[in-house]
């Protein structure tokens, strides 16, 4: 499940946090961890105590497939702290997970348009457009989602926003597209396991389980 900042130092009262949006993947047990390098944006955003304590419960009841009780805890950390980015995605992905994709599409756009520095946003959102069958929709989406990554080619935390991307250009452009992707990747991190791994599901044409992966808690 994607991250969109880290918990560090609250930002000074009346600055607009500036969102970390963390690496969707990582290794065992891909466990989403906030990775941008100190590159001139706001300092990472940290929600409030009860609201942090009530998404991790959400994180854990949604891991365990009890998506009532997530988005119940979700909605309660949002309503404690609604500037905290990570619930409000968490409550998109939630929606997706149990089923109710058309409220998914609508929460995740609405993430993007809070938060504009977060191409994962439309990439999610995307991915929930082309399971209802949308596909223009999704496509655009996609398309939404590599131009931010792509616009931070520079400052690119190295290797799992690289993965993201590669994930991105899959989704948009197709497996050959997707492999270049990949194999650029992985010139530069050959032991990297989760790009082996999903670069290998690319080959074998497996872009539902891809998809789905994306969606998982703790991703």
């Amino acid at each position: 499940m994607p991250r969109m900042h880290t918990e560090a130092e609250r930002p000074p009262a009346g600055k607009a946090p500036g969102l970390r949006a963390a690496a969707l993947l990582a290794l065992a047990p891909l466990v989403l961890a906030g990775c941008y390098a100190e590159t001139g944006r706001d300092p990472a955003y940290v929600p409030k105590t009860r609201a942090l304590e009530l998404h991790r419960d959400a994180v854990a009841a949604a891991a365990a497939k009890d998506y009532d009780r997530a988005l119940t805890l979700v909605d309660a950390a949002l309503k404690e702290d609604g500037g905290y980015g990570d619930a409000a995605l968490t409550r998109a992905v939630v929606l997706a997970q149990s089923g109710k994709l058309e409220e998914s599409a609508a929460a995740y756009a609405a993430v993007a348009q809070q938060w504009a520095d977060h191409p994962e946003a439309h990439v999610m959102r995307g991915i929930v457009l082309e399971k209802l069958g949308r596909r223009d929709e999704a496509d655009e989406a996609y398309a939404r989602g590599l131009a931010g990554f792509e616009a931070r080619t520079a400052d690119r935390p190295k290797p799992r926003e690289e993965l993201m991307h590669a994930l991105t250009v899959y989704l948009h452009r197709g497996d050959s597209a997707g492999l270049v992707a990949f194999n650029a990747l992985l010139g530069k991190y050959p032991d990297y396991q989760p790009a082996m791994e999903l670069k290998q599901r690319v080959l074998k044409g497996d872009r539902g389980f891809v998809m789905t992966w994306l969606e998982e808690p703790g991703r």
